[in-house]
C-alpha cells in the first residue's frame, strides 16, 4: 500500500503520540535503504522505529523486537546517523505542508553543555524516497545523493523541499480564506477543476478530488473558469468538510466491492455498493 499525504497526516499524529521524548539508544542498518532506530522512554518497552528510503515508502514503530533482527554492516549514512543522533531525544515530529515529508527534530546535549538540534527529513515520495539529515537547514548527509537542476541533495548544501511541496496546505485555511484562493484569477482558462485543485493544494489525490466535486455537485472534468461564484463558494465549503473529516478520523477506511478495495484516510460518500470498514 502506497502512503498518500492524508495517510501520512494520520501517521504523523501516531508518531507524535508514541515517540515524543524518546531517546535514541542505537541505530542499525537492515539493508542499503532501511534503518532501525532503537528508542527508549521511561516506563515503556524499547521501541524500534523503522525508516525506509525504499518504494513503497513507509515508516513504522515496532513495540517488539523483530524476529529476524539481522543487520548488515553500517554504511556511510548509518554511520552519520549514529554520529549525530545516538543519545539524542525526539522533540518534535511534523508533516511538512501536508506533503509526503515528515520532519523529525532531535536534540542532544553536547560536550560544551549546549543543546544542538538535528533534523531528519523522511521524504516518503513514491518517485524519489529519501532520508536526509540536516543541521541549521544544511544537509549533513543523505541516504541517496542526487543533483538536479532545481534541487541538490549532497552534504553542505541547503536543504530545500521538492518543488511541489510549495503548494498550499488546505488545512491552514478557513472557508472564507479558501474562497479567496479559489476566486483568484487563473492564467490558463482551459484547466479543469481537478487540474486547478491539484495545482493549488498539497494533500489531494484523485479520490479526494472526486469526493470534493461530488459534495460540490460538479465534475472534476468541468472547466474551472466556467464555475460561478456560487459554485466556488460550495467548493470552498466542500474542502472544509474534507478538512473536518480528516481531523476527526482515527484510522483508515477500506471500501470493498467484489475483489476491489479502495483505501482512504477519510470517510467517503462513494458508491453505496461498497462495504465500508474502518481500521484504527
Amino acid at each position: 500500500m502506497q502512503l498518500d499525504s492524508l495517510m501520512i497526516y494520520h501517521l504523523t499524529k501516531e508518531l507524535n503520540q508514541s515517540l515524543l521524548g524518546a531517546q535514541v539508544r542505537e541505530i542499525h542498518q537492515i539493508d542499503s535503504r532501511l534503518f532501525e532506530l532503537e528508542l527508549f522512554k521511561i516506563d515503556t518497552k524499547p521501541m524500534h522505529f523503522l525508516l525506509s528510503a525504499q518504494t513503497p515508502t513507509y515508516a513504522c514503530i515496532l513495540f517488539e523486537k523483530r524476529k529476524n533482527s539481522n543487520f548488515i554492516p553500517a554504511q556511510n549514512f548509518c554511520m552519520s546517523l549514529r554520529k549525530h543522533l545516538e543519545g539524542s531525544r525526539i522533540v518534535s515530529i511534523e508533516q511538512m505542508n501536508l506533503d509526503r515529508i515528515i520532519r523529525i527534530e532531535f536534540n542532544r546535549i553536547e560536550n560544551n553543555s549546549s543543546i544542538i538540534s538535528k533534523f531528519l527529513y523522511c521524504e516518503l515520495l513514491p518517485a524519489a524516497p529519501n532520508l536526509i539529515l540536516a543541521e541549521n537547514n544544511i544537509i549533513l548527509d543523505a541516504c541517496i545523493y542526487h543533483k538536479k537542476n532545481d534541487r541538490s541533495i549532497v552534504p553542505q548544501q541547503e536543504y530545500q523541499a521538492p518543488k511541489n511541496s510549495l503548494r498550499m496546505n488546505f488545512l491552514d485555511f478557513n472557508e472564507q480564506e479558501l474562497l479567496d484562493i479559489l476566486v483568484h484569477p487563473l492564467d490558463d482558462k482551459e484547466k479543469t477543476v481537478a487540474e486547478v485543485l491539484f495545482s493549488l493544494f498539497n494533500g489531494l489525490n484523485q479520490i479526494i478530488v472526486s469526493e470534493i466535486c461530488q459534495l460540490s455537485h460538479i465534475s472534476s472534468a468541468d472547466i474551472y473558469h466556467s464555475l460561478s461564484l456560487t459554485t466556488k463558494k460550495i467548493l470552498a465549503s466542500a474542502i472544509v468538510q474534507i478538512k473536518t473529516r480528516l481531523q476527526n478520523a482515527n484510522g483508515l477506511f477500506f471500501y470493498k466491492k467484489a475483489n476491489k478495495v479502495q483505501i482512504s484516510a477519510i470517510s467517503l460518500s462513494i458508491d453505496k455498493e461498497y462495504q465500508k470498514q474502518s481500521v484504527n
